[in-house]
């Protein structure tokens, strides 16, 4: 081809190549959003987590104490009924007193586990949305190139990887990764 042909698409591979490069900025800047997001719902399923082991912890905690009584009560059968009676007593409340934390421990744990899948898809969206941009760079490169050797076949090419880029930024972002 000869340069009088690359010289009269110049203005077009500029235009060409800032139109790819404004869309590599778009799509970083919701790749780095779905990083945010994914590493935000990491450090959620983590606070959660560590509330569903205080909670555990008051439940163990209770029930130790309902053991403690109940063994009370056992290894001192010599005791007054009052004294056996009040040990008893102690020993139910202790139990009714577990309930509640671990119940409350095995929600925090569903809410734990909800918040690592949402970051494991924002981490899954992230990777795709990384794709979409290096084959949008690739093909600036390419098109650089073009405008440099007047090549119609390096256009196309670049052309081909930027419809790739987009594309699969689209069928992440039509996936609904996106909050």
């Amino acid at each position: 081809m000869s340069n009088t042909s690359g010289v009269a698409h110049a203005p077009a591979i500029a235009v060409a190549t800032a139109v790819l490069a404004v869309l590599a900025a778009i799509g970083s800047l919701v790749s780095n959003k779905s990083a945010s997001q994914a590493l935000a719902a990491k450090n959620q399923a983590i606070l959660v987590r560590t509330e569903a082991a205080d909670a555990y912890n008051s439940y163990e905690a209770h029930v130790i104490r309902e053991r403690i009584y109940e063994a009370a009560q056992a290894s001192n059968p010599s005791l007054a009924g009052a004294a056996l009676e009040r040990l008893a007593t102690i020993a139910r409340e202790e139990q009714s007193a577990a309930k509640p934390y671990l119940e409350r421990a095995e929600a925090q744990e569903q809410l734990a586990g909800a918040a690592n899948e949402r970051s494991e898809q924002y981490a899954r969206a992230h990777d795709t949305y990384d794709v979409a941009v290096t084959l949008v760079e690739i093909a600036i490169a390419i098109v650089s190139v073009s405008a440099l050797t007047s090549s119609l076949y390096l256009i196309g090419l670049g052309g081909f990887c930027a419809a790739a880029g987009v594309a699969v930024f689209v069928y992440e972002f039509a996936r609904g990764s996106m909050p």
